[in-house]
């Protein structure tokens, strides 16, 4: 049995029990508007369906359920169409409860299955689409990295009018190759997807700082900032909640640049010292910022300090806070209360002194 899970969601196989979820989500004809052709009107007709997605016969789809609350959200999966001696090609679907729309809960999940399709079974091309008219299905493709490939007028029959029709693809080269599966390969620990993902962006950085300076320090000085904002971008990247890394990225250095130059102008430590104090054997001198980012021994002790110590979310809300967000805004981000992120960065703080 598959089982995954990402930050809100579980995504397994399904059982029997997940028929009256199904149903529900089949059945809602105002849901299911852009979907006719699955939609269910009885509970053996959506029993029906549930048998033949947990045969996995022609294809994979996953039962998404809420992490917290254990509640059906929905389904996302894929159909296979061709199988070629490279791998499959499949088309995907995606549909959630309407009380679960506007929440990010389906790029998540459409994100997870990518991830699976590519790395654990043999999928090197995926295909999907839409309606023109169906915005949040279009928003859901492109913010999971889908490339639009072609538009076709009034290609099909749906609700008595001739619509168009949208359709979207990635290839495995398409997802291993961009920069958001590099930073989640960096971020899982593939030190080769971290140093190209950090020479690529070394240019971007460059140009952040500009002719900018802190007082009294050298400009390899901010310099050092804007790599430590990449660095904590790679680590908060949310590929389920930024459509973009490069985007979140280029907001994490400088908002990291702006921290450290207001901090200099009052005359306080640099930001990483002052906001998240690090074991003094972490602050050995780490040499020049490329050093730092392309696998010296204090950034690895850094590094492996982070990951050992701290658990996900101490992660993730010290690397926001050392990209320059306020507390407030990481708990916008993260979708969770002030308090939360606060006592986050004081266990961090505690188990980096420890």
């Amino acid at each position: 049995m598959v089982v995954m899970q990402t930050e809100r969601l579980i995504l397994r196989d399904y059982l029997e029990s997940d028929l009256d979820g199904m149903h529900k989500l089949l059945s809602d004809k105002t849901n299911m508007y852009f979907l006719e052709d699955i939609s269910t009107d009885t509970l053996e007709q959506s029993a029906e369906n549930l048998r033949r997605v947990m045969a996995n016969a022609d294809g994979h789809y996953f039962c998404v359920r809420c992490k917290q609350t254990d509640e059906y959200i929905g389904s996302v999966g894929y159909t296979i169409t061709d199988r070629t001696e490279a791998g499959k090609v499949v088309h995907m679907g995606y549909f959630i409860l309407p009380e679960f729309h506007g929440r990010g809960f389906t790029t998540e999940a459409v994100k997870r299955v990518l991830e699976f399709a590519f790395d654990k079974d043999d999928c090197i091309w995926i295909i999907t689409g839409c309606y023109k008219d169906n915005e949040a299905s279009r928003r859901v493709m492109e913010k999971a990295g889908f490339i639009k490939v072609r538009g076709l007028v009034k290609a099909q029959l749906h609700d008595g009018v001739m619509k168009d029709r949208l359709k979207y693809e990635m290839t495995k080269e398409d997802f291993y190759g961009s920069d958001e599966a590099l930073a989640r390969l960096a971020r899982n620990g593939d030190n080769a997807a971290l140093e190209r993902l950090i020479n690529k962006y070394i240019p971007m950085v460059n140009g952040a700082v500009g002719s900018n300076h802190i007082p009294g320090a050298e400009r390899e000085d901010l310099l050092q900032e804007g790599l430590i904002g990449l660095y904590g971008a790679i680590l908060a990247f949310d590929p389920g909640r930024a459509s973009r890394f490069y985007f979140f990225a280029k907001l994490c250095v400088e908002r990291r640049l702006n921290t450290a130059m207001k901090a200099a102008l009052r005359g306080k430590h640099a930001p990483l010292r002052a906001y998240e104090p690090i074991p003094a054997e972490l602050k050995a001198d780490m040499g020049s910022p490329e050093e730092i980012f392309l696998g010296r021994e204090e950034f690895a002790a850094l590094e492996n300090a982070m990951n050992a110590r701290l658990s996900g979310f101490e992660r993730k809300t010290l690397s926001m806070r050392l990209t320059g967000f306020g507390n407030a805004e990481i708990a916008e981000r993260l979708n969770c209360n002030r308090k939360v992120v606060d006592n986050a960065l004081w266990r961090a703080r505690r188990k980096l002194n420890g």
